[in-house]
């Protein structure tokens, strides 16, 4: 845009150049009157007016094409981000899961020898109700099903630890007398509740300009009459459940699904695309930019989209004002009217940029950080990490400390207390650590319960004083859940970049490994790697 504004500068001085000189000329000659200087005049006003004309297609083009590929990144973002949260989730709860089997497996023994298999349903039903437990039965010797009330094994089954964990999550096993009990979390329990944890987040999220998140499950990737689900939509709640076919119709005629499956099948699982839909609480009908992932695990595509009304709605105030100051200026000389109005444009371009720039502060603030914890987001994270490994592989700054934290035992707090307690929670142990560290250091939520330090000029040498310090700080905590008082803890690991790394990336599972480490070793502490 700024070389056509200067070729078209170019062009008017050259014209308004070239017209005193051969004012001149004629005037020197003698040859000249009013009659050729007006003709001129008009012609050069013609020039310019047409090139004026193009400059503001021109303008308003390249600035709506500049809105739309901030659009396209506030979208890739924002689900990126959901889709990290789901997979923080996800991991935590298998977590949990083998936690609670490994808790309570010398319990369930011990009832099991007392009252026999029986037990272990009684023991589901007293302690894990909600959670989606099963077993069966089967005799050691005949490996023939001796109990199995959901129907779990089929009748060809044999003793296969392949099937046992296609079965379940996470599964133990006690062997009473001559027969083997197998229980465990089914995987049809973690989808299920992994899917009522999404549809709760999503629901809850507002996003600004009509803009949300919805989920559509991919029953059979050839498309056709239902090949798909609609199984989120905030927006439309009771069209959740509803079979979806790619050759439904948007409210123009186009093909939305065929699109969209067509364009996560031939773009590594993730597109743009766009259709019409209805306003919500509206009868307009609107064309919408979307951005659709493919989240493998459960073949959901996870979709967001925002309406191009409300993108040409930033930028509509561009053309109006530019045209308005067209017919506005009235030009008795041309060089007068060529000065007034490239001071006009100079200063409807500097307004338009202050416009835009105040208009996406909010999106860049929502991009870059975190609402709950007001620590800076994920996308944030990666940008300031690629940024320290970059200053760091070309000699310019030493790496700065690089700490994983985690919120020990946080999805068991989630559970017994409640979403909103568990929140509250990560917001306490987040300021305390602010009202600990330097203003300068950097904290950025990675995941749900994991955020991620950055601290430049920290020294190995000076690692355990201040993870000791960071420990106490969230040790003297005491929150208040419910009535119940909570001291929790966090545990921490920690490294630095290395000569050896080709990327933050791995300074980060560097990291993440040290935070195991710390885990396996009793949590609430903290190794370095």
């Amino acid at each position: 845009m700024i070389l056509r504004k200067h070729a078209v500068d170019f062009a008017i001085a050259n014209s308004l150049c070239y017209n005193n000189y051969m004012a001149k000329k004629i005037f020197e000659k003698g040859t000249a009157n009013k009659y050729i200087i007006l003709f001129l005049s008009l012609v050069l006003l013609g020039v310019f007016l047409f090139i004026l004309g193009r400059m503001e297609y021109y303008y308003t083009h390249q600035v709506f094409e500049n809105a739309v590929e901030f659009k396209k990144k506030y979208l890739r973002d924002s689900v990126n981000n959901l889709i990290s949260d789901i997979d923080a989730t996800r991991t935590d709860t298998i977590d949990m899961y083998h936690y609670l089997l490994f808790s309570n497996k010398t319990h369930i023994e011990n009832k099991v020898k007392i009252y026999g298999p029986d037990a272990v349903q009684n023991y589901f039903d007293e302690h894990f109700q909600q959670i989606g437990w099963a077993y069966f039965i089967y005799d050691n010797t005949t490996k023939k099903i001796i109990q199995d009330k959901l129907n779990l094994v089929p009748d060809s089954w044999e003793e296969d630890e392949n099937f046992i964990k296609k079965l379940f999550t996470a599964y133990s096993t006690i062997e009473y007398k001559n027969s083997t009990i197998v229980y465990g979390v089914l995987h049809s329990a973690l989808d299920s509740y992994m899917e009522e944890v999404v549809r709760s987040k999503i629901h809850r999220y507002y996003y600004s300009e009509d803009s949300h998140i919805w989920v559509n499950k991919i029953i059979n990737f050839n498309g056709g009459q239902n090949y798909a689900i609609r199984l989120i939509h905030p927006n439309i709640p009771s069209s959740e459940g509803q079979y979806l076919s790619t050759d439904m119709q948007d409210a123009v005629g186009g093909f939305p699904y065929l699109d969209e499956l067509e364009g996560i099948k031939n773009n590594n699982g993730e597109c743009f695309y766009s259709y019409y839909f209805l306003k919500k609480g509206s009868v307009d009908v609107g064309k919408k930019l979307t951005y659709g992932k493919l989240y493998p695990d459960y073949n959901w595509i996870v979709c967001m989209g925002i309406y191009y009304d409300d993108i040409e709605q930033d930028i509509s105030g561009t053309s109006t004002k530019l045209r308005t100051i067209v017919f506005k200026i009235a030009m008795p000389v041309v060089s007068l009217f060529l000065l007034l109005l490239l001071l006009a444009l100079f200063l409807q371009v500097r307004a338009d940029q202050k416009k835009y720039a105040l208009s996406s502060q909010p999106l860049k603030n929502k991009v870059d950080f975190d609402t709950l914890t007001h620590a800076n987001s994920h996308q944030f994270g990666v940008e300031e990490l690629d940024f320290a490994y970059r200053k760091f592989t070309n000699g310019i700054s030493v790496s700065p400390a690089i700490m994983l934290l985690d919120v020990d035992h946080f999805t068991v707090i989630n559970n017994t207390y409640g979403k909103e307690e568990g929140d509250r929670v990560l917001k306490e142990i987040i300021k305390k650590i602010y009202d600990t560290i330097r203003s300068s250091d950097i904290i950025i939520r990675w995941n749900e319960d994991e955020f991620i330090g950055v601290f430049y000029g920290l020294t190995p040498n000076n690692i355990e004083s201040f993870a000791k310090k960071l420990l106490s700080a969230v040790n003297s905590l005491a929150i208040n859940c419910n009535g119940n008082i909570i001291h929790a803890t966090i545990s921490l690991g920690f490294t630095f970049f290395k000569e050896s790394d080709t990327g933050y990336e791995v300074a980060v599972r560097r990291a993440d490994n040290a935070l195991y480490e710390s885990k396996c070793n009793g949590r609430n502490q903290f190794r370095i790697r």
